[in-house]
């Protein structure tokens, strides 16, 4: 008889030891912490506007203290939003080099079978809605914002909420997508230089005169 309360007793100390007993953590588990419901997690975790964004900041940290990756219900497609930031209410009209970039991302979207949108908005608008909950609304898992501005507020939202997204030319260094003008000049300076010319001449646009 004390052999097995011996056996029973070791494999017990072995469990503990090993970590067996560690409680697994789930969706429930997270929702009995957080005296909220499964549901209430599982669209936390979801980065839903649903749940404030205190609880659902909290949550997220949690989780990801714990090491907890839930397996998320996944849709067929993944939607790629442009937000295109406009400084005012005038006519919508695209410059050359936002119609490159709406190009390159829908051809983008078309070769991976990533569904393509659009959000529009002038600067003051932006910067007074909940751009998470737009973006929630079209579905996006991702964001391109065009013609913002380092400095918007909109950054924060997207930042805080952990929302991916990437800045054509302006934004937050760490999500910015820009032109390296200094080594574009000096391949141009070298070519030239090359074909055995010397006196080069740079062209360029007047900047835009203040209203």
């Amino acid at each position: 008889m004390t052999k097995y309360y011996l056996a029973d007793l070791l494999r017990k100390i072995s469990l503990t030891i090993g970590g067996a007993n560690k409680a697994k953590i789930s969706i429930f588990s997270l929702a009995e912490e957080f005296g909220v419901s499964a549901p209430t997690i599982s669209k936390a975790l979801s980065n839903s506007n649903e749940v404030s964004d205190t609880l659902r900041r909290q949550i997220r940290d949690r989780a990801d203290e714990l090491g907890f990756k839930p397996t998320l219900p996944r849709r067929k497609n993944f939607n790629l939003c442009v937000v295109l930031d406009r400084e005012s209410y005038s006519r919508f009209r695209l410059t050359g080099y936002q119609e490159a970039v709406f190009e390159g991302v829908y051809q983008f979207c078309d070769e991976k079978e990533v569904e393509f949108s659009l959000y529009t908005q002038t600067t003051e608008r932006l910067e007074s809605v909940n751009l998470i909950r737009e973006l929630h609304l079209r579905t996006a898992d991702g964001a391109i914002l065009v013609g913002s501005s380092e400095g918007r507020a909109y950054f924060d939202q997207l930042i805080s909420n952990r929302f991916p997204f990437c800045c054509i030319f302006d934004g937050p260094a760490e999500h910015v997508i820009s032109v390296d003008n200094f080594t574009v000049g000096r391949l141009a300076f070298d070519h030239l230089f090359d074909m055995g010319h010397r006196k080069i001449a740079i062209a360029r646009q007047n900047a835009k005169r203040n209203q």
